[in-house]
């Protein structure tokens, strides 16, 4: 499992295959390995998406989402946590709304999304720095 070592001593864990760039100056760009390391552990970690007409007070064209995940992301999310309590486990926000949605958020107090810094909140991406003091719940 990658972990990622920030400067003040916080351990992540990614279980997105894609760089990242802190506000304390690490950096985690993955090589072919851990992407395909990445990749193999968290291919489980899906949201699914149930598309649903919108209310009839809408006069548009449109649908309304709910978010969960499958017990099988559950279960890996539920272990990874359990097996490092120590460190952040670092996911979407789609994957923390799911969590919201489905009721059960409380049970993954170490499964946070990133915020990038407010200087880069609105930058592309791939320029976005993550903020190491303001993970998301």
């Amino acid at each position: 499992m990658i972990k990622i070592t920030l400067a003040a001593g916080t351990t992540i864990i990614p279980t997105s295959f894609h760089g990242f760039k802190f506000s304390d100056g690490t950096s985690f760009q993955p090589t072919e390995e851990e992407i395909q390391e990445i990749k193999e552990t968290f291919g489980g970690l899906k949201v699914n998406r149930d598309f649903s007409p919108a209310p009839t007070a809408c006069p548009f064209p449109a649908s309304q989402s709910t978010q969960s995940m499958s017990e099988g992301g559950l279960d890996l999310l539920r272990e990874t946590s359990a097996q490092n309590p120590e460190a952040i486990v670092l996911v979407s926000f789609m994957i923390i709304s799911a969590l919201k949605e489905q009721g059960i958020r409380n049970e993954f107090p170490n499964v946070l999304a990133f915020n990038a810094t407010s200087e880069t909140s609105r930058s592309k991406p791939q320029d976005k720095i993550l903020d190491v003091d303001n993970f998301a719940w």
